[in-house]
């Protein structure tokens, strides 16, 4: 939004240098967006297997809690702060473990 009132302005004053900031403001704002809807998608709760960071349509469980409105910032502030989360949807709590694609796979074979 800030990008658009800076290109506004530019056009407003004239300023062809303000004007391509603001272009690159806002090719940067699409590019984080892209992968931000990129790379929620693929984290997942490990119990119910829900995308818990993107945009469903799933009935949240009814001990979900929101922060300033949103279950998302919810997860995103215990994963940061706490390293680790209540799955909103499920409502189990996980811990956040970094597991190795060769240890999980020797394991699954035991």
């Amino acid at each position: 939004m800030a990008a658009l009132v800076l290109l506004f302005c530019a056009f407003v004053v004239t300023d062809k240098n303000l004007a391509f900031a603001s272009v690159g403001f806002l090719g940067l704002t699409f590019l984080i967006a892209s992968l931000q809807w990129w790379l929620s998608a693929s984290t997942r709760c490990p119990l119910c297997l829900t995308p818990i960071l993107s945009t469903t349509n799933c009935a949240k469980h009814r001990k979900a809690k929101k922060l300033l409105g949103s279950y998302r910032l919810r997860l995103a502030v215990d994963i940061v702060f706490n390293e680790s989360f209540t799955c909103p949807y499920c409502h189990e709590p996980t811990a956040m473990l970094v597991r190795d694609k060769h240890e999980s796979a020797e394991n699954s074979y035991r």
